[in-house]
């Protein structure tokens, strides 16, 4: 079924809803009923964005490219603290310039409350240095409104990025104390196999096991080490080693890295 866009509501007026298709015109209408949905990519979206014109332009985008995205635009600082509190969300898509917004300020609420959702500038003032200096401020990326077209493309791969993100962190791992993770694939009280870098077989180590709930301290002894696989140009080790701290009778260290945590590892 062809893709219609949705609406974007204001988030201090929930029942004020904008028609996407004023203003559009014919070529981009034929375009959003000709473009298929990619399977299960319901999107919850919030725009930053003082212009409505801008706003509708954008979701329609979105709708062209496939995109089920139920939008919502502020355009105030109260607004947005308000959306950023009241639900989760998917995507958050921002302008740079705009009046009563300092864009760092937005950046940083961003930040600090969607740690796992793409947060992409949009915008069709922003110099490209603004853009960099945007995404050392947290965002991921940057699209010019007068490029709209490959908006689709940029949220895409931002999704997906987060996905992969959302995995390898629930995925468990042993951090060592020059900071090395290594990914958890296997574990038992006896032995356990990690991949990363290169360990050296024969030697102990102590470390942090990294889990979503806890924090533990556990020691083990490398048994061998062997490439598994090529990544980019780095090669990745498999690693079996034998445990000397049983992970079960290990006391969870909760709520963070103290200062003596990571001087044992």
């Amino acid at each position: 079924m062809p893709t219609r866009p949705k609406s974007v509501k204001s988030v201090d007026r929930p029942d004020d809803v904008i028609g996407l298709t004023d203003g559009i015109d014919a070529s981009q209408e034929s375009a959003s009923r000709e473009a298929e949905p990619p399977a299960g990519l319901e999107l919850q979206v919030l725009l930053v964005e003082d212009n409505v014109d801008d706003a509708e332009l954008i979701a329609c985008e979105l709708a062209r490219c496939g995109f089920h995205a139920t939008c919502v635009r502020v355009e105030t600082a109260t607004d947005l603290k308000t959306a950023l509190g009241r639900q989760r969300w998917d995507l958050v898509l921002t302008d740079y310039t705009m009046p009563g917004l300092d864009a760092p300020a937005v950046f940083e609420l961003i930040r600090d409350h969607c740690k796992d959702v793409p947060s992409i500038l949009v915008s069709g003032t922003a110099s490209d240095e603004t853009a960099r200096a945007a995404m050392k401020l947290g965002l991921d990326d940057f699209v010019n409104k007068q490029h709209l077209n490959a908006l689709g493309e940029v949220v895409a791969r931002n999704l997906s990025t987060a996905q992969t993100r959302r995995a390898r962190r629930d995925v468990p791992r042993v951090r060592l104390q020059g900071g090395q993770e290594f990914q958890v694939t296997d574990w038992s009280p006896q032995r356990a196999v990690l991949e990363g870098s290169r360990l050296s077989p024969g030697h102990t180590r102590d470390a942090l096991l990294l889990t979503d709930e806890d924090v533990a301290r556990v020691s083990f002894r490398i048994l061998s080490c062997e490439v598994q696989a090529l990544s980019g140009t780095e090669l990745v080790y498999q690693s079996i080693v034998t445990m000397l701290t049983d992970r079960n009778a290990v006391a969870p260290v909760r709520g963070g890295f103290p200062p003596e945590t990571r001087a044992v590892c």
